[in-house]
């Protein structure tokens, strides 16, 4: 199995790409990617997993919201819980990576009656991020981009005011690992470059999680009672390994942390291999006896 199937979902059409055979992985992308990050992990995955990788909302091939509350946490989450139970009346594994971890926190958080095993790949807790950066202020440095994210029509402009520049920057540039991207691989990711009206729905992300964090229209989240592995680049340009710390107290599952060395922002392509080992492991059963 190798294709993209299409479904309407939790009120939207829903997009994904499915291969391989075995029990259910969902892989959420970040931003600005696509399900296609996830081409280099899928393939060493598929002989034991069925691997599902979702276009979340506002990405293409995927339906694209134009209003600001289609993009609040609990709409992104309700489309993944919404996939998953289409999918499956059994419980399935999640991946989260960037913005598509953020969402399986949340995800994992609320709904440990519909998934089973999770892992992070660099992307903070929603609880944790905030107190850890006013603790190691060079944080809000490095996440200077929210704050312009914010600014309507601007954000739209200068993102897509010369697309090629923009994507080496974001992608070859902050890249570790020499080789990770050439034209081909960032081809997938043009698209959301084309213009305001396509990028747009990816920054209302952004706007409606500000929104939301200043009207404290957010709640806390429940403890993590599933099995848990955090993976982190230690060259992060954008997030910091600090808000790695203290994570085991959030979690009541199984948990470990990995950081792999000379890797960057984007691991499922920079780090594939390893990736894939730690997704392996920590859905693999461990036999008894």
């Amino acid at each position: 199995m190798n294709d993209l199937w299409t479904q309407t979902i939790n009120g939207i059409q829903q997009t994904w790409k499915a291969s391989g055979k075995g029990p259910i992985v969902i892989m959420l992308h970040g931003f600005p990617q696509t399900f296609r990050c996830w081409d280099r992990v899928r393939v060493l995955l598929d002989d034991q997993f069925t691997v599902i990788t979702p276009a979340l909302r506002g990405y293409p091939p995927g339906e694209c919201p134009g209003n600001l509350d289609a993009y609040r946490i609990e709409e992104l989450v309700g489309d993944v819980v919404g996939l998953a139970k289409h999918l499956s009346p059994d419980l399935v594994h999640l991946v989260g990576h960037d913005w598509g971890g953020m969402i399986a926190w949340h995800a994992a958080a609320w709904h440990p009656d519909v998934f089973d095993r999770l892992v992070i790949i660099d992307a903070p807790h929603p609880d944790r991020f905030l107190s850890l950066a006013l603790r190691h202020p060079y944080q809000f440095i490095k996440s200077w981009y929210i704050f312009a994210f914010q600014i309507p029509g601007l954000a739209e402009r200068i993102l897509t005011s010369n697309p090629a520049t923009i994507l080496d920057k974001i992608f070859t540039s902050s890249a570790k690992r020499p080789g990770t991207f050439d034209a081909a691989s960032l081809d997938p990711y043009r698209q959301l470059f084309e213009g305001p009206e396509t990028i747009r729905p990816p920054l209302l992300y952004y706007r409606a999680a500000v929104r939301d964090l200043m009207t404290r229209r957010i709640p806390t989240l429940p403890r993590i009672q599933m099995a848990t592995t955090v993976l982190w680049g230690r060259d992060d340009h954008a997030l910091g390994t600090f808000l790695t710390d203290g994570l085991e107290s959030v979690v009541d599952g199984e948990y470990e942390c990995l950081f792999f060395d000379n890797c960057g922002h984007w691991a499922p392509e920079e780090a594939p291999g390893e990736v894939a080992e730690a997704i392996r492991r920590r859905f693999t059963p461990v036999a008894s006896g």
